[in-house]
C-alpha cells in the first residue's frame, strides 16, 4: 500500500529544515527533479532511499511513516 502521507511530510520537514530539493537530492543521490517527483508523490520513495532518510532529516524512517 503507497503511503500518500509520506510526500507530504518529506516536504514539510524539508522546508522546516530549511534545505533545498538540491540539497536533498544530492544526499540521496537522485537529480533535482527526481526528488521532487518524490514530493509531489509522483515517484514512489522506495525503501532503499527511506534508509537515506536518517542521514539526511535526522530521523528514523519510521518516524516518518
Amino acid at each position: 500500500m503507497l503511503n500518500t502521507e509520506l510526500p507530504v511530510k518529506c516536504l514539510k520537514l524539508r522546508k522546516y529544515l530549511g534545505y533545498s530539493q538540491e540539497n536533498i537530492a544530492h544526499e540521496l543521490g537522485v537529480s533535482p527533479e527526481a526528488y521532487g517527483k518524490m514530493e509531489r508523490g509522483k515517484t514512489c520513495i522506495n525503501v532503499e532511499r527511506l534508509g537515506l532518510f536518517p542521514r539526511v532529516f535526522g530521523f528514523e524512517p519510521w518516524e516518518l511513516l
